[in-house]
């Protein structure tokens, strides 16, 4: 069973609805648009909590509202399918160290994949090399992203 603190609604909320339409929206829109490459997640945060709502480990364009998963920032389990995409720690850490962020959008677009492999262009982010770099720039040996976070 799932354990919630009392401020966080059940992911069948009424209230958390709205919330839960704009993901499965925002992960349709990313496939229509081609951004993604079968790949990727929308997450959003359900204000006033420790939690956000992101898409079970399904293709963006395969979400619907059955196929949500709730967790909180340590990555615990609160709801929906239990099948949290591996790349949960992306969206919990920017939730942990932003509060003014209200949703991360985590894509494997073929466009930023190219502008990560040229000299001087952006960071590596790709699910190849996120964590290799992520471990890189904060100095962590164990290659477990989530754990920076939680140490923070």
């Amino acid at each position: 069973m799932a354990l919630r603190d009392s401020e966080t609604p059940a992911l069948d909320s009424e209230n958390l609805q709205a919330l839960k339409q704009k993901v499965v929206d925002g992960c349709h829109i990313l496939d229509r648009e081609g951004i993604t490459d079968g790949f990727g997640h929308v997450s959003i945060r359900i204000p006033g909590t420790q939690a956000f709502i992101t898409i079970a480990a399904v293709s963006p364009g395969c979400a619907t509202l059955e196929r949500l998963v709730m967790l909180d920032l340590d990555g615990r389990y609160l709801g929906g399918q239990n099948a949290p995409p591996y790349e949960w720690p992306i969206h919990a850490c920017i939730f942990k160290v932003r509060p003014d962020v209200m949703s991360v959008c985590h894509t494997h677009s073929k466009w930023s994949s190219l502008f990560s492999v040229l000299r001087g262009g952006l960071p590596p982010i790709s699910h190849v090399c996120q964590i290799s770099s992520f471990r890189r720039s904060a100095n962590l040996s164990s290659g477990r992203p989530h754990q920076y976070c939680r140490a923070r």
